[in-house]
């Protein structure tokens, strides 16, 4: 059974922590899942995930005990604090090398509807204008939408609950810079309705799961 904890806070350096529950004192941190992974750099307490020179992931082997106490839940955004935390882990052996430590990163974001209308291609389909940290146009098949809801948004390469990657691809012809949420994609509930945010317009939203 997954108990849902759900805070709202203002911060600027999200990422997608998991702890894997089959191997103690690991923890995988996703930054965009996806980006097809073409290289890794392995250390022996760590390793670090790229795509075409960009870091996308790190998976830590062996965290110690006082680190991973701080980490509370199974899947949860890597709060300023916490990423500082582990990017001190990192520069011990590492010198001199900022890319390989992890970046900034925004997974959710609270929005508003401003404009709905129907995909000229499918009767299935909504184009939906949202306003965030800025304006999107993204496709959606989520019934009930309204203009003036306050919704939330998953940015491109963000590791679901679910399991799922927001990812690159065209959906119906067309490329959205993010992903309309739902319930059950967020693991909240079994609907497919989307997920309220009451949080103010464009900021980021800390979610948290523990199983």
């Amino acid at each position: 059974m997954i108990a849902i904890f759900i805070f709202y806070i203002i911060i600027k350096n999200m990422s997608i922590y998991i702890k894997n529950q089959a191997f103690k004192n690991s923890l995988l941190i996703s930054i965009d899942s996806a980006q097809k992974v073409s290289k890794t750099l392995d250390f022996d307490t760590f390793s670090l995930l790229f795509a075409q020179n960009n870091l996308v992931g790190v998976n830590f082997f062996e965290v110690p005990s006082d680190v991973l106490k701080k980490f509370n839940f199974s899947y949860g955004s890597l709060t300023a604090e916490l990423r500082e935390t582990l990017n001190s882990l990192i520069s011990e052996k590492i010198k001199d090398h900022p890319e390989y430590l992890i970046p900034q990163k925004n997974n959710y974001l609270s929005a508003q509807i401003i404009d709905i209308k129907k995909h000229e291609n499918s009767n299935n389909l909504d184009f939906v204008t949202l306003k965030a940290d800025q304006e999107y146009e993204v496709v959606t098949n989520l019934k009930g939408l309204k203009i003036g809801d306050n919704v939330t948004v998953a940015t491109l390469g963000t590791l679901l609950a679910n399991g799922k990657v927001v990812g690159y691809e065209k959906i119906a012809n067309h490329f959205s810079k993010v992903m309309l949420v739902s319930e059950k994609t967020m693991k909240i509930s079994e609907e497919l309705k989307p997920y309220s945010s009451n949080l103010e317009i464009g900021k980021e939203i800390l979610f948290t799961w523990k199983i």
